[in-house]
């Protein structure tokens, strides 16, 4: 179709402004409409409450546990020839007599073996359960800080397979803010206070637990809040 006039392509212009605006109605998400209220759960409100205050302020009371590299657990020789998931798979009690317990119905303070990504402990569980991850924010240089650190939190099967689990955060929760004193910065530092959260479906037993800290270099220390669902 040609456009003889200016009057033509003006209302051409306009319709296709008015299809844009009501397209963007329909493809933009619900759970994004600014107007919408959001109620977070119980047991993720609990978190919040927990988490999103500083250490030495909490009436929860927090237990401290050291989590163990493989390579402190089997010989250097084992560790060189074999594969993580062979390890755990042909030593799985061993290893897991190695380690230290977090279960716990409180805030549990873990602390990695220095410069280590993956770490294990373990856990007795009788039921599903959810864990809620945070660390404290530091400023190792002026200008960058460990805030985008991760820590990825799995069971381990005696087969070395991990048991399933859902990483989902629902936006109550990710709007879950702490704030943090910085010596370097003149304004508190705001962020989230549940930094992951995992619920796991395992069937009762002892397991061992693996914690993959993305930059260890930055991050020693992080906190575990379990949750047992009756």
């Amino acid at each position: 179709m040609k456009l003889n006039t200016k009057k033509e392509i003006f209302r051409v212009c306009t319709f296709l402004l008015f299809l844009m605006l009501i397209s963007c109605d329909s493809i933009i998400p619900d759970e994004y409409d600014s107007d919408k209220t959001f109620k977070i759960n119980a047991v993720d409100q609990m978190a919040c409450d927990i988490l999103s205050l500083p250490l030495d302020s909490m009436d929860v009371m927090s237990v401290e546990r050291n989590t163990v590299s493989l390579s402190s657990l089997v010989d250097s020789a084992t560790f060189a020839s074999m594969s993580e998931g062979e390890i755990i798979a042909s030593r799985y009690d061993d290893i897991l007599a190695g380690t230290m317990s977090i279960n716990s119905d409180s805030l549990v303070q873990i602390s990695i073996p220095t410069g280590e990504s993956v770490s294990y402990a373990s856990i007795n569980t009788s039921s599903d359960l959810v864990a809620f991850i945070t660390h404290d924010n530091e400023e190792y240089v002026e200008g960058l800080s460990n805030e985008d650190v991760y820590i990825v939190m799995d069971i381990v099967n005696r087969d070395s397979t991990y048991q399933k689990k859902n990483s989902d955060m629902e936006i109550p929760s990710i709007a879950c803010f702490t704030t943090y004193d910085l010596s370097t910065r003149s304004e508190p530092v705001v962020t989230s206070a549940i930094k992951a959260r995992y619920a796991f479906s395992a069937q009762s037993g002892d397991y061992l637990v693996r914690f993959r800290v993305s930059e260890p270099e930055n991050l020693s220390t992080f906190r575990v809040l379990l949750h047992f669902p009756k």
